[in-house]
């Protein structure tokens, strides 16, 4: 059979009638496909049987009966879908008074989770800003911090505001007392703590995991943004608390990286721009190429990136350059020779310790270390313009942001089969805003993931004991009423909406035409049949994320705020050279309590 392609179809929404000149019969919600499963039955969102075909040659990732049901495999580690103990670590937590006034609410063992209110009416709950603690725990680890006035530590002594944190964060990094501190900090919005998938969708900040801003903690209680001036160059972070996460990198010291981070910091954050639309800010440094042209372009004053909008640099695209930077380019003579050629690398670095001192009022101190790029083979550095190729990590598509959305809130293991892939769905509007793409380009990508859901949802049931026409008949259903169809359409006396019906079937393509594959492999644990879908998923992200704008005016590529987060999460893949470990959650000191004090001990002292 010919590659699948869409049909050239006018929907405009999910709950526009405009497919409904697409007649399909309602009495029949699913056929019997043959048992062989060799044959195809067509319609109109697969008029030649080509989607179904192709969906019928994705078994090969099945687990083996011996293979089944043993351990959870890494894609469901994710901190998010974690169903253990809510861990607490350290002596701090948070008062009451602050989860009631800064929190809407919260309870301390939901603080950082949020409850999804499924279409059936009950919830579950997803620890969308939690991480790894070590020992197989998740949680939280509040530190206290603040601006303008004293914390309380874990001897309920008063101490300056930031020494609490700064010294965990040497311990956790093993650095010395004179060396200087590099961490990102996301910051959260965990007062939206709860509501239904399309209110996180479209009413909150959960298409960004509940993080909107990425900064640089750097000691002292200093923090770097985009904007410059931002907080006040401090944490800023009254009812706002933020992760504090350290990047590493193989075979450097985090002393020797620290230092290289900071200066590189110092240099592009001194004048820094941040742009007037930062949702439409077209995300240009992701090559090694483009990142090495704007720092060297940055200390040489270049006009375009001084002055002109189009180069202004929103908060985490500003954080992404500083690491990419801080993990490519050792601030020495010759290493900035081996980058740029003798000559200009000569003169570049002299323009860079100027550019440093202009900036801190200190002398650069130098670093020595094997960069990345070498890490990576890279021969010429500079010239190197493939996509992620010797950074950090690569930027995010639309698409991305929509699977890391999906798979966070919406994964069918939590919330079922219907609800996950009416959500791949109820994105379409919002990605032909953002990238232009037509409606049967959307179509061509979405239908095969959403069919790779329903197929992997039905791997988990036992067709021994279960009629699987009456199971396909069964998710038809569900999915017509998912994309807005009504469940009183089937009473008796009720008409089914032709369109919708369209739609629910045309979800269901996969478990018609693959009846018998889907049979003989059923049986998975729904760890493992999530691990399948992720694994036969990959074409069609790799074509959504290769898929260009058809505007010049529209956004390509992302790096949003939440992208360490899903990093240090595994959501999103990186170098597998640099490591982002999340450690704690810097909290205001005041709406901190140290845990067995009696009565609670305020976190802050009498001057904050």
């Amino acid at each position: 059979m010919g590659t699948w392609v869409a049909p050239s179809l006018a929907m405009r929404s999910l709950s526009s009638l405009a497919l409904a000149a697409i007649f399909v019969p309602a009495i029949a919600l699913a056929q019997t496909p043959p048992a062989d499963g060799g044959m195809c039955a067509t319609g109109p969102f697969d008029p030649a049987g080509d989607l179904c075909h192709y969906l019928g040659g994705v078994f090969d990732a099945v687990p083996t009966e011996a293979d089944r049901c043993v351990d959870a495999p890494p894609s469901r580690t994710n901190p998010a879908h974690f169903t253990g103990t809510f861990t607490l670590d350290g002596p701090f937590t948070i008062s009451e008074s602050a989860l009631d006034e800064k929190y809407r609410g919260v309870k301390i063992g939901k603080f950082g989770t949020t409850d999804v209110v499924l279409p059936t009416g009950g919830t579950h709950n997803v620890r969308d800003m939690h991480y790894a603690l070590g020992d197989g725990k998740v949680g939280m680890r509040i530190i206290p911090v603040s601006d303008d006035g004293s914390v309380i530590n874990e001897n309920g002594e008063e101490v300056d505001g930031h020494e609490v944190m700064d010294d965990f964060l040497r311990k956790e990094m093993k650095i010395g007392a004179s060396t200087p501190i590099f961490t990102l900090i996301a910051y959260l919005h965990p007062e939206e703590h709860n509501g239904t998938l399309p209110q996180l969708a479209k009413e909150m900040v959960k298409t960004e995991g509940g993080q909107t801003h990425l900064g640089a903690y750097i000691g002292g209680g200093n923090t770097r943004n985009a904007p410059g001036t931002y907080h006040n160059k401090k944490w800023g972070n009254s009812g706002y608390p933020a992760t504090v996460q350290v990047v590493s990198l193989e075979g450097v010291s985090q002393s020797t990286l620290n230092r290289n981070a900071v200066t590189a910091l110092e240099i592009l954050n001194n004048g820094v721009v941040f742009p007037a639309d930062y949702k439409e800010d077209q995300y240009k440094t992701v090559n090694l190429k483009e990142t090495l042209g704007f720092y060297k372009g940055w200390i040489e004053d270049e006009a375009r990136l001084r002055n002109d909008p189009a180069w202004a640099t929103y908060c985490a695209e500003h954080q992404t350059i500083v690491t990419n930077i801080a993990l490519n380019v050792p601030h020495n003579e010759k290493a900035f020779q081996e980058i740029w050629g003798e000559a200009d690398g000569k003169a570049l670095f002299a323009k860079a310790k100027e550019k440093y001192k202009a900036a801190t009022g200190k002398s650069l101190k130098e670093t020595k270390f094997e960069p990345l790029w070498k890490k990576d083979g890279i021969a010429n550095p500079a010239a190197e313009t493939e996509i992620g190729k010797g950074l950090a990590w690569a930027p995010q598509t639309t698409a991305d942001l929509v699977a890391n959305f999906v798979e966070t809130y919406a994964s069918w293991p939590d919330v079922g089969g219907p609800a996950s892939a009416s959500m791949v769905l109820g994105f379409k509007e919002t990605i032909q805003g953002r990238m232009g793409v037509s409606d049967a380009d959307y179509m061509k990508i979405a239908l095969p993931v959403i069919n790779k859901i329903m197929m992997a949802e039905a791997l988990t049931q036992d067709f021994r004991s279960r009629d699987y026409a009456d199971y396909v008949k069964q998710k038809t259903g569900e999915l017509y009423v998912a994309v807005g169809g009504k469940p009183e359409d089937f009473a008796p006396g009720g008409t089914i909406d032709p369109a919708k019906m369209a739609l629910a079937k045309a979800m269901t393509t996969g478990l018609g035409g693959s009846a018998a594959k889907v049979v003989a492999n059923s049986g998975l644990c729904k760890d493992q049949a999530w691990a399948w879908m992720r694994k036969s998923m990959a074409p069609e992200l790799a074509a959504a994320r290769t898929t260009a704008v058809t505007d010049p005016s529209k956004v390509q590529f992302y790096s949003p705020p939440a992208i360490t987060h899903r990093i240090a999460a595994g959501m999103h893949p990186h170098n597998p050279r640099v490591t982002i470990r999340e450690v704690a959650t810097a909290v205001d000191g005041r709406e901190v309590i140290l845990k067995n004090s009696t009565p609670p001990t305020p976190a802050v002292g009498p001057g904050g």
